[in-house]
């Protein structure tokens, strides 16, 4: 078990500590993976994860099938009109259980002038939205390898450009109204930026990094270097169960450091995050409630759901070039 250690927090005089208080560190933080229109919480969600269940089953209608010639009208009674059905399905979807551990010796509060534990639990907030978007990140990773051929095109040694942008939204054929948001690791939009055809300019704060195409751009330094991710609305499904005072508990070693003890704070969280589109399929080690990161990272561990209509799955994506290739 490793604790706030003294080695990790500088000594501050108490004059000093008090001058501090009047100065904020800057933590610099872009949310729009989250907070963009491909992630969407809902009522339903935050239900299916209040109830608990490590395995949860999201079904799903195809459209009518639009391929099927219409009937025509006969005088003759005594034809009847063909008959069809709609299809469907069940989405495997996984609630995850996960928790963090903070401690710290009491000594720290009072030999540096910082009350350490509320600083923990202040921050812990902002710990859970990071985690979040490194799963959200990671399960793009992960679907970009079980989509197939038919929804990932290979840019091979280029690095992102409107042209390749172009070929991958156009994977989403005649439905390309749906792709709204394309996300990439802040290398690929500096190469993009700099192609400058296509690009536009960011309009309001909704759009930090403008749009191309018609499609809002997300950056975030969780994703691959190599990969962009061209996503439709409400991609994701979030749901998140209320632990009540579950979620954040405190607990104290009082017999340690000779009497002076050490705090702990507990922190939960219950949630889902479901790729609509894909469903869990890989086995969790029987020793954890729910899958870990490096389990969701395995594109073999996620596979399209049977029977979907590819106009349904809100995922495209294209693999790039980490770096430009050299010039001739």
């Amino acid at each position: 078990m490793v604790y706030t250690r003294f080695e990790d927090i500088p000594y501050f005089s108490a004059g000093a500590v008090d001058a501090a208080k009047a100065f904020v560190k800057p933590e610099f933080y872009n949310d729009d993976i989250l907070t963009s229109p491909m992630v969407v919480r809902s009522a339903r969600f935050d239900a299916l994860a209040q109830a608990g269940s490590a395995d949860i089953s999201v079904p799903f209608l195809n459209p009518l099938d639009a391929t099927i010639e219409e009937n025509v009208a006969s005088p003759d009674e005594s034809i009847m009109a063909d008959i069809h059905g709609i299809t469907g399905g069940n989405q495997r979807a996984k609630l995850n259980f996960h928790d963090q551990v903070w401690g710290a010796n009491r000594l720290l509060s009072t030999l540096r002038g910082i009350d350490v534990m509320g600083e923990i639990a202040t921050k812990d907030v902002r710990y859970w939205i990071e985690r979040r978007k490194v799963r959200v990140a990671t399960i793009l990773n992960a679907l970009s390898t079980t989509a197939g051929s038919a929804y990932t095109v290979n840019g091979g040694t280029e690095v992102a450009s409107v042209d390749l942008l172009i070929d991958a939204k156009g994977l989403y054929g005649d439905a390309q109204a749906k792709a709204t948001t394309v996300v990439m690791h802040s290398t690929q939009q500096r190469y993009l930026v700099k192609g400058q055809l296509g690009f536009e300019s960011p309009a309001d704060t909704n759009t930090l990094f403008g749009r191309v195409h018609g499609m809002n751009i997300v950056v975030t330094d969780n994703m691959p270097v190599g990969l962009i991710a061209i996503v439709a609305d409400e991609a994701f499904s979030y749901g998140k169960a209320n632990l009540g005072t579950y979620a954040m508990r405190y607990q104290s070693e009082e017999r340690a450091a000779r009497g002076w003890g050490t705090d702990i704070l507990v922190s939960r969280e219950q949630d889902i995050l479901h790729p609509q589109g894909f469903e869990f399929v890989g086995i969790v080690d029987p020793k954890n409630a729910s899958p870990t990161i490096a389990e969701m990272s395995n594109g073999n561990d996620w596979a399209l759901v049977a029977g979907i209509n590819p106009k349904q799955v809100p995922f495209r994506f294209l693999k790039v070039a980490a770096t430009p290739a050299p010039k001739a």
